[in-house]
């Protein structure tokens, strides 16, 4: 697997060209039955196709929404199959070549998303590592969350500050119904200004079914 060193932003030329957000990818059907039940207890979660980034509206560095999947590095730090943040929502120079307005919008966020099948009764626990650059001015913060097939915020589960070098995410959910949810990783961001964020890559999270591992 090919590492992904990513360079530091000292490193980034002022004045770097600025992207508009991406559309939204639609993802594919999670699998069930004809009468609606899951065909497995335990939803897959490993990166691929069936995950689709999007992010808020505004001025962003120019570049992919996310760094993988794969083998990153953040600070020194590796972490292997993980996918990763690390891209200004923000000028890094002044106002930035698209002018002062791209620094009114309110708090961006980054998500990494996945539809899954949960079984109703069934306790869940998600769990995932984390890494992080830490060397920047804004600080970046990631959480996992259960959404519903309408796309409501279920349960949000511990938040990873990028103060940290290195830890771990997790979220338990118990759904009352047997349906589709959204899994989502969403990065979000301490302030908007002229200074760079830090960075955090996270792993596909392994999952629990009533403490039994999947």
């Amino acid at each position: 697997m090919t590492t992904t060193a990513r360079p530091s932003r000292r490193t980034l030329a002022k004045g770097a060209a600025w992207a508009t957000p991406i559309l939204m990818i639609s993802t594919p059907a999670v699998a069930t039955t004809a009468s609606g039940n899951c065909v497995s207890t335990c939803p897959t979660m490993a990166f691929g196709a069936n995950w689709s980034a999007t992010r808020t509206s505004g001025c962003w560095q120019s570049g992919s929404t996310l760094d993988g999947p794969g083998t990153l590095n953040y600070g020194g730090r590796t972490l292997d199959n993980a996918i990763g943040e690390s891209r200004d929502p923000y000028s890094q120079s002044g106002c930035g070549v698209l002018g002062c307005s791209c620094r009114s919008s309110t708090t961006p966020y980054v998500w990494y998303s996945t539809s899954i099948c949960l079984r109703g009764g069934v306790n869940y626990t998600f769990t995932a590592q984390t890494i992080a650059l830490t060397t920047n001015t804004v600080t970046q913060t990631l959480t996992p969350q259960i959404l519903s097939s309408t796309g409501t915020v279920l349960v949000n589960g511990t938040t990873f500050d990028s103060t940290a070098s290195s830890g771990t995410v997790s979220l338990s959910y118990q759904p009352t119904a047997t349906g589709s949810y959204t899994f989502r990783y969403q990065w979000s961001f301490a302030s908007l200004g002229t200074s760079t964020s830090d960075d955090i890559a996270v792993q596909a999270p392994t999952v629990a079914a009533d403490g039994a591992a999947c």
